[in-house]
């Protein structure tokens, strides 16, 4: 079953609306355009920005990864906001020999403090708009997982089983 609507603890509903768009879809690799229909994995990654006083601060998130010649489709902030950086039908540069065939997805969080609830929420809410958008979705991978370098150790401390249970509670069932 898909699901186009979210509904928070609190009772409101996650929509596209909930989706804060970056006006800037131009950086690192986004301009190539892609089938979605050959989308079918989302990579999970995060990232924080280690050396400055705010480093949860999204606007430094997002600059870190230009500078870095890589871009997710989309940031999830320690408060569960959602930036879309790149748009779908492009494709990002964040995991190599999966960047045409998947979405990425990254969650603002250091190394030990773990994702909020709200960011779990979040994440379950944008993947059933994604899925309703792109139904050739099946799985989900860590950033670590794919990483042919085996440098990549992202994403830090995440809860898969938390994360497929709260998919199931949506009648979501994919696989990792």
């Amino acid at each position: 079953m898909r699901i186009e609507t979210f509904t928070y603890d609190d009772g409101r509903e996650f929509t596209e609306d909930d989706l804060k768009r970056n006006q800037d879809y131009s950086y690192n690799g986004s301009e190539t355009k892609r089938n979605l229909g050959g989308v079918d994995t989302v990579v999970i990654h995060s990232m924080y920005a280690l050396v400055y006083s705010d480093q949860y601060c999204r606007e430094i998130c997002r600059r870190l990864l230009e500078s870095y010649v890589v871009s997710a489709h989309f940031l999830i902030g320690r408060r569960g906001d959602i930036w879309q950086m790149v748009e779908l039908y492009r494709m990002a540069w964040h995991a190599p020999g999966y960047n045409k065939n998947s979405v990425g997805i990254e969650l603002i969080s250091n190394e030990s403090d773990g994702f909020t609830k709200q960011q779990y929420q979040s994440l379950i809410g944008l993947v059933g708009l994604l899925i309703a958008q792109i139904p050739t979705i099946t799985q989900f991978k860590g950033h670590q997982e794919i990483d042919t370098t085996h440098q990549k150790t992202d994403p830090w401390n995440f809860e898969w089983e938390r994360f497929f249970k709260m998919l199931e509670t949506k009648n979501i069932n994919l696989k990792r």
